[in-house]
């Protein structure tokens, strides 16, 4: 019955109307081929008996596979939710690295890059419900949050790669990562960061519908916390890094 979800309410309301236009059709059908009162009475009760009956029946099915559906979605929203929530602060420690560098607070050494987003973890709820994405309010957000943490790897390695090749022993072991190499991996942590702060806000309007008082304020304190934390580190970030793309993107 799992086809009755794809049904859109006009669709059953045109369906009911067409029934009626029916019974219409047939009430002066039987009165021109000469039906008794009775006989076109006794058929139009035994005709209005099932089509109740049966949109009764249709309407149960719907309305439980509608709630079925709104817990699913429930589910999946809060379990993003919080592993976004969890990732935020490896993103953001990521990118302080990055900032302390540009500063010259920090050395690392540029065959050691992808230390910088070595604390970066691996999804595990995103891959268990990426079946399930469409639930959400906003899939393609969460999809590219993931998608540029894995981004971002990436740059950091691309970093160290590329110096490693064009690089002897000695300056292997002497160089470090300079302003300037930070900067692209830096707007690529912004941007996660952005689109994480966007995610959590989009998940936490879902959760406020459908979650208890108690659990919601909980949930609401906890998604303060972490928004504030996150705009706390973009405005940080906007001071070291102006010339961001990310920035000048989300203006």
């Amino acid at each position: 019955m799992q086809w009755l979800r794809q049904i859109p309410i006009s669709t059953i309301l045109a369906l009911m109307c067409v029934g009626l236009a029916s019974i219409i059709v047939g009430i002066f059908a039987a009165e021109t081929y000469g039906a008794s009162a009775g006989e076109i009475f006794e058929g139009l009760g035994c005709v209005i008996g099932s089509a109740i009956g049966a949109a009764a029946a249709i309407g149960a099915v719907y309305f439980t596979l509608d709630g079925q559906r709104g817990e699913e979605s429930q589910k999946v929203n809060s379990s993003l939710k919080v592993e976004i929530m969890t990732f935020t602060k490896q993103v953001a420690g990521a990118l302080e690295l990055c900032i302390q560098v540009h500063n010259g607070l920090r050395s690392i050494p540029t065959v050691d890059a992808s230390y910088i987003v070595s604390r970066l973890p691996n999804p595990t709820v995103f891959p268990a419900v990426a079946d399930r994405i469409s639930l959400l309010h906003n899939p393609e957000t969460a999809i590219e949050f993931y998608a540029r943490i894995e981004e971002a790897k990436g740059i950091a390695k691309s970093i160290q790669t590329a110096f490693a090749l064009t690089s002897t022993g000695a300056e292997k072991s002497l160089a470090r990562i300079q302003r300037n190499d930070v900067l692209p991996l830096a707007d690529c942590l912004i941007t996660t960061l952005q689109l994480a702060h966007h995610a959590i806000q989009n998940a936490d309007r879902l959760t406020h519908r459908r979650s208890s008082q108690r659990d919601g304020q909980l949930s609401t304190q906890v998604t303060v916390r972490t928004l504030k934390y996150i705009e706390e580190v973009l405005e940080s970030a906007q001071n070291v890094f102006p010339e961001a793309l990310s920035f000048k993107e989300s203006a």
